[in-house]
């Protein structure tokens, strides 16, 4: 894991990878016992993932949450960006699931945690998690990221079956932006597109079609834009994925064409 860097057009994780599969005994075990050191252990997990990701993902879950809050980071995101693959297993999302439960049901879980947690349970669970989801869309701290938690936890209702949260955020997407919005008003319509993408609802794709037409906010050197978050969403629903997986993007004229097929 300390190894430098020996071809810069490769992923560090993909060099580890191969290098692990050269040795002559099997390294996950220690791999795992990395997994909480400071300075490697986000290395640790990604060349787990890298080397053999149904194994490294599974290892991932089962050390959760005692391994902490870079390592939920870490897995929760390659469940979420990969949920769509064919490969996934059922195994890998009854332990995904069973991982997230875990991480909500401790107190001290931060909030990136906790958003990431909510997705996957989303993404692996059944109608029977939505109380729980629902006792998290309700609950109110003071987190930075309570928006995104409420965002997370709404989304996954709607994937799971809650019809009157799927109503909620189409009235919500209904209501067009300012033509000069404040840069938080054009952040909340990115957060609101992008949870419509983690509903995965195909029914949504009316009410997103227009934000492609979003303008975006400039303040000095920062660009906050809304298209790209409707492209996301529309991305993420074509493709039966989420917003974080890796997609074939396509131009914001190419969106357009497909809203316009789809009505």
């Amino acid at each position: 894991l300390r190894t430098p860097r020996r071809d810069r057009q490769k992923a560090a994780s993909e060099e580890h990878a191969a290098t692990l599969r050269s040795l002559s005994f099997d390294p996950f075990p220690v791999l795992v016992e990395f997994l909480t050191d400071y300075d490697l252990g986000s290395d640790a997990a990604y060349a787990m993932l890298a080397a053999d990701p149904q194994r490294g993902l599974s290892l991932l879950f089962t050390s959760m949450p005692k391994t902490g809050a870079n390592i939920e980071r870490i897995g929760f995101m390659w469940f979420v960006g990969h949920a769509g693959d064919a490969a996934l297993t059922a195994q890998s999302r009854i332990e995904a699931h069973a991982a997230a439960l875990r991480v909500l049901a401790l107190p001290s879980s931060g909030s990136e945690g906790v958003e990431l947690a909510l997705h996957t349970v989303g993404l692996s669970g059944g109608p029977e998690d939505l109380p729980l989801l629902e006792q998290h869309y309700q609950y109110r701290n003071g987190w930075s990221g309570r928006w995104r938690i409420q965002d997370a936890s709404e989304a996954a209702m709607v994937r799971l079956g809650s019809r009157e949260h799927l109503e909620k955020i189409r009235a919500e997407l209904a209501a067009p932006l300012p033509p000069q919005p404040t840069p938080e008003q054009a952040v909340l319509a990115g957060q609101l597109l992008q949870k419509a993408g983690f509903t995965g609802q195909a029914v949504l794709v009316p009410a997103i079609c227009p934000h492609l037409a979003d303008p975006a906010v400039v303040d000095i050197d920062v660009t906050w834009d809304p298209k790209l978050s409707a492209m996301a969403a529309l991305n993420a629903i074509a493709n039966r994925a989420t917003p974080l997986a890796e997609l074939p993007r396509k131009s914001l004229d190419e969106w357009k064409a497909y809203c316009g097929n789809a009505r």
